[in-house]
């Protein structure tokens, strides 16, 4: 991400190059969030199933 701020636009190619990083940038931070997401969801139905067996 600090790549696409720091990055030369004088390069003929700058546009197809920024737009290029940020959409990696949303796809891996999409990814990041379902990973959030399934860890909370598994995280939360153990403990749910730990306090019923005591």
């Amino acid at each position: 991400m600090l790549n696409t701020i720091s990055f030369d636009v004088n390069n003929p190619m700058a546009s197809e190059e920024i737009s290029l990083c940020l959409g990696i940038v949303g796809v891996l931070s999409a990814v990041s969030m379902l990973f959030l997401l399934f860890g909370l969801t598994n995280f939360s139905s153990a403990r749910k199933n730990t306090v019923e067996t005591q």
